[in-house]
């Protein structure tokens, strides 16, 4: 460390506030100064600590920030930590340090941190059991708690063969001759263990066990019984042995005559280092199988550093018992992660495992083995040292029950999480890297757990559809299932839908197919008209287990019981679905037209050059123009030019029945101005949905379109204008541009109107030259300077359907919500009889997956633009 002092302001009491930007406030609490230097030690520092804030000294943790980072916090557990925290601080003059602790010092709980780390391991000494018990009440009570009745097992993590374990009892009985059956050990120069008991307790070592009252005197000398078990071998290690054991007095020495003692046994050779790390338990890691926390909320501070922090322990080394082999799994997982190591089960079995690193000659291993005599699954060989530099880490791949777990945590959180959210937010916290396969697998395996699987929550679809009833009497639902139980279709009108279409819509409804992206790949169809206000207004919806013409058919069957009004309805669907002949065939006098929107779509793909004149960006206005245009000689003005660019384009848009497309032939409701996907508020909702079960996804979808209209019916309630406000906008915008045009009458029914060109506006029609009025329902500038001219009133040629009237009829009632606890409604389903449960349909391919195989098996054709040629492009171009 550095020379300099460090003032270290510690805190506590207080708790962490997290700002907007992430970085962290600690407020309340009481704080106090404490210097520290490089001479400081790290014990000396936590047992004032204690003292001075009153707090359980095996309880403290301690916590700072480094200089100019408060969004993260850093753990000292040791010296080294401390000292790194005095070298980042080298250069400021204070720093702040957070402590948490359990309140209440006890002093007499407080081992001397002078004598802590003195103990001195030898490479082949076995673990030695040590029970204390003091002889008088009053010597109880000058005893460490910690030592009176307690079992002290040094964790040597050297080589454990050829060990041997020697049970030692010190008891308070009188002080008299040992008595032993067996035979007297003989050594050369060397006293016996039980010869002596001063040699046990030297008075640099009997301080350790007296509480802190200096005018208490020290118990009497206390009496040994040694027991030793040993192996039959052969003589050269029974030597080894022997002189080990001759030896454990050094282990309780001070730290001069422990360091004289081993450089003479080394010098002799009696002696050997150990090859590895010596761990030596702290006092509280005795009881810290109890205080072991597995979950992020459960941590000190519930920060993913603290909860990685607290699996560095799980694994403490030798002894370390557990209830069962699953446990033990479970805590060597999470201590390979914390501590960054890859590992493998070389023994998986129900009594016993034993695990080695992943890097062949790393010595890392650990043993153990059920005890039946203690009930236990216990550690038997522990070697914590690693060779492989953290190879191993890099080719780790974590259980399946530690990966469940953490997604599990993640989706309780927020169950909408998405896959690869869920993944970085992994490899963010414990830098794992999991695949997309790993992480969707463990999404199913936890949802399992939390919510029903996604098989078992198709059995309650008949209580979903109980409470959509309840909630919203008189609507229609119907469900279908097989003969096999299992799902095919499922109908959903809502009352208060039908009554909103039959008396605040224009009679046009939009039909759709939506992947509802569940685990069985189920259709959603719908069926949208449009408010006042060109907003999506769901109608009717159905669930089917694959879009089929069958499947197509049921719906607007179903349709057609809920709407059984003689009134003409036009129908709009993608061309491709081949919906014509179902719906003429069902409802009487209807209409049948194409999107424009997928007409476009399927327009762009099929264009191949070469181009000519406007070239290829002006075909999709020209194509637009023709759908728009209200006269036939319009419409073939723009086909035209539609054929000068490409006679290839021009073949395509003439092979389509134009009656069911442009507004010239078409005789139902106009609808061409509508050049967006009305479906894509559905396939927005789904996918806030994805990741939840097929009841969830209902419901959630369900709930949607009750907010829809619940707000739509609320957001009118202050309009005071004749027309929705974004009809009434449009309509000044075109009065603004009709007060410079010029009108000039034809008839008393047709005019002209001159804006830099001439437009014919037909007033008994409702129609302009320019396709602005009749598709749309308002009228144009052309129209308006017309209308202008001979007095009358706007309002008056503008569609009834976009008036506010017409809009709070739409949604004049209101929708009641579905029970969004899935979890009671999952429980009060679970109630129904076996044969009312519904199985998942059968798995087969999607549609477009089947078609996207095929076009990549087709290919694309390349063309020419310089010659009109197909199977090569202009640079390869042979043609003069």
């Amino acid at each position: 460390m550095g020379k300099g002092k460090l003032i270290l302001i510690c805190q506590s009491g207080g708790k962490f506030v997290t700002d907007d930007d992430g970085t962290m406030t600690y407020t309340g609490g009481e704080a106090e100064a404490i210097d520290i230097n490089h001479e400081t030690t790290f014990d000396d520092f936590k047992l004032k600590l204690a003292k001075l804030l009153n707090l359980e000294y095996t309880s403290l943790s301690l916590k700072y920030f480094l200089p100019g980072n408060r969004r993260t916090l850093i753990t000292m557990k040791q010296e080294k930590d401390m000292k790194r925290m005095y070298d980042f601080h080298l250069s400021s003059v204070t720093a702040e340090v957070f402590i948490t602790g359990q309140y209440g010092f006890q002093s007499e709980a407080v081992v001397s941190p002078g004598t802590r780390r003195h103990h001195v391991a030898y490479g082949n000494v076995a673990n030695v059991p040590i029970q204390v018990i003091t002889g008088t009440p009053e010597e109880n009570n000058l005893a460490d708690i910690n030592m009176r009745s307690r079992k002290v097992a040094p964790r040597i993590t050297s080589d454990t063969s050829g060990l041997v374990d020697i049970p030692v009892t010190v008891s308070t009985n009188p002080v008299g001759p040992a008595k032993s059956t067996s035979k007297k050990i003989k050594t050369k120069g060397k006293k016996s263990l039980v010869s002596n008991i001063s040699n046990l307790t030297p008075k640099s070592s009997k301080q350790s066990f007296i509480g802190s009252n200096p005018g208490i005197k020290s118990s009497p000398p206390m009496s040994l019984s040694v027991v030793c078990g040993v192996t039959t071998s052969s003589p050269r290690t029974v030597s080894k042995r022997r002189r080990v054991m001759e030896e454990p007095s050094i282990l309780l020495q001070d730290e001069n005559v422990t360091d004289t003692r081993r450089r003479s046994l080394r010098n002799r050779g009696e002696i050997r280092k150990p090859d590895i790390e010596t761990y030596y338990p702290e006092i509280e890691d005795l009881d810290y199988e109890r205080e072991i926390n597995y979950s992020i909320s459960e941590a000190n501070d519930g920060s993913v550093e603290s909860l990685v922090a607290s699996w560095k322990r799980c694994i403490t080394g030798v002894g370390q018992g557990f209830e069962s082999v699953v446990e033990f799994r479970d805590a060597l997982q999470k201590y390979a992660v914390a501590c960054r190591f890859g590992y493998r089960l070389r023994k998986n079995e129900s009594n016993r495992a034993c695990g080695v690193c992943l890097v062949g000659g790393c010595p890392w291993k650990i043993y153990a083995s059920w005890v039946p005599s203690e009930s236990v699954f216990r550690i038997k060989k522990f070697n914590r040292r690693h060779t492989c530099g953290g190879e191993s880490w890099k080719s780790a791949h974590p259980k399946k029950n530690w990966v469940v777990g953490i997604i599990k945590e993640r989706l309780q959180e927020n169950p909408n999480q998405k896959t690869k959210n869920i993944a970085d937010s992994i490899f963010q916290d414990f830098g794992i890297e999991l695949s997309y396969c790993t992480i969707r697998r463990g999404i199913d395996e936890a949802k399992g757990g939390l919510h029903t699987s996604f098989k078992e929550a198709y059995k309650h679809l008949p209580h979903f559809v109980n409470k959509v009833v309840e909630a919203n009497p008189g609507s229609m639902v119907n469900l279908v299932v097989g003969e096999d139980r299992r799902f095919q279709r499922l109908f959903l009108s809502f009352q208060s839908c039908l009554h909103g279409f039959q008396t605040g819509c224009r009679p046009l409804l939009f039909l759709d197919a939506i992947p509802f992206k569940s685990r069985y790949h189920e259709i959603l169809l719908t069926a949208s008209a449009l408010d006042g206000d060109d907003g999506v207004f769901p109608v009717a919806l159905a669930l089917v287990d694959v879009e089929t013409d069958e499947t197509w058919r049921w719906f607007l069957e179903q349709l057609k019981v809920a709407l059984p009004s003689l009134q003409a309805l036009t129908f709009v669907s993608d061309r491709e679905k081949g919906l014509e002949t179902s719906v003429l065939e069902i409802f009487e006098n209807a209409h049948h037209g194409y999107s424009i929107h997928y007409l476009m779509e399927d327009f762009m793909r099929s264009l191949r050059g070469p181009f000519l004149g406007d070239g290829k960006p002006s075909l999709t206005y020209y194509l637009l123009a023709a759908a728009r245009a209200d006269r036939l000689d319009g419409f073939k003005v723009y086909t035209e030019q539609i054929r000068r660019v490409s006679p290839r384009a021009y073949d395509w848009v003439m092979q389509i029945e134009s009656k069911h497309w442009a507004c010239a032939l078409f005789e139902g409701e106009p609808y061409s101005h509508i050049t967006s996907d009305v479906a894509e508020i559905y396939s927005k909702w789904i996918e806030e949905s994805q990741e939840t079960s097929i009841v969830q996804k209902l419901v959630a979808f369900v709930n949607k379109i009750v907010e829809l209209v619940n707000s739509s019916q609320e957001k009118s309630k202050p309009w005071f204008s004749q027309l929705v406000p974004s009809k009434e906008e449009s309509l000044a915008e075109e009065c603004k541009k009709a007060s410079t045009l010029k009108v000039f009458f034809c008839s008393d029914t047709l005019f002209e109107v001159h804006d830099g060109s001439v437009q014919l506006v037909d007033m008994s029609n409702q129609t302009c030259s320019c396709y602005g009025w009749k598709p749309t329902g308002l009228p144009c500038q052309h129209a308006i300077a017309v209308l202008n001219t001979k007095g009358r009133n706007l309002y008056d040629y503008c569609s009834s359907f976009f008036t506010v009237d017409s809009y709070r009829l739409t949604y004049s009632v209101a929708l009641g919500a579905v029970a969004s606890d899935l979890a009671l409604v999952e429980n009060e389903g679970s109630s129904k009889e076996e044969d009312e449960q519904v199985l998942p349909p059968l798995f087969s391919r999607v549609q477009g997956v089947e078609k996207r195989i095929k076009d990549r098996k087709r290919g694309r054709s390349v063309c020419c633009t310089k010659c009109g040629g197909v199977g090569h492009n202009k640079a390869t171009c042979k043609d003069d």
